[in-house]
């Protein structure tokens, strides 16, 4: 099952949506705004999208009048994989697809870890052939700890830059890449990993053209 973290904000305007990620370095959550939607929007989006909803936190400011004047929200979202799998593909629509799967993605984060995490969950990478190396060059994509296999300066293993992602327990990803090296690192993945299985990333251009 699917889970995704999010924070949502009220106010008179709207309704504002953030993703939440943990650093695994510090575990300070950090929150990135996935914009502000009017009530009325959100409202049909929920409606129309079959979703599971926990509700982690809950905190409002309600005025007088009986209007929000603030209020914060915290929620896990869970969807079933079966349940997208179903829906028909539309033009620009961002996915990628395994097989006869189906993963929504929304930043170009998500084209390299939902591809590990796809790889790792159906069995095909496997913690015996740590670490998997990037392409080209000594940098460590995914190993059993966030670090790389070559010193730093200071004489100890460089740590992954950027927000390392444990997509498992001792899976640990390196995520620091630009959108066109997480599409071409996702698409490496895949053929060294499962090149039986069709797969293809869908709506990329229309997200960063």
């Amino acid at each position: 099952m699917e889970q995704t973290e999010y924070s949502i904000k009220f106010s008179k305007t709207g309704v504002e949506t953030f993703t939440r990620v943990k650093n695994p370095m510090n575990d300070q959550i950090k929150e990135t705004s996935l914009g502000i939607t009017s009530y009325d929007d959100f409202r049909e989006k929920i409606r129309n999208t079959p979703l599971n909803i926990i509700i982690t936190k809950l905190d409002f400011n309600i005025e007088n009048d009986g209007f929000i004047k603030f209020g914060s929200c915290g929620l896990k979202f869970l969807q079933s994989p079966d349940f997208q799998d179903q829906r028909p593909i539309t033009e620009g629509q961002k996915l990628l697809v395994f097989g006869d799967k189906k993963k929504p993605w929304r930043a170009y984060n998500d084209l390299l870890i939902l591809t590990a995490e796809w790889l790792y969950e159906n069995g095909y990478l496997q913690k015996e052939r740590f670490p998997v190396f990037v392409p080209s060059g000594k940098r460590s994509l995914i190993n059993s700890k966030p670090f790389h296999e070559y010193v730093g300066k200071d004489g100890k293993l460089k740590k992954f830059d950027g927000t390392p992602i444990e997509i498992a327990k001792d899976v640990w990803l390196n995520t620091n890449f630009d959108s066109g090296d997480c599409k071409v690192t996702a698409e490496y993945l895949m053929k060294r990993f499962a090149p039986d299985i069709s797969f293809k990333i869908l709506g990329f251009n229309n997200a960063f053209s």
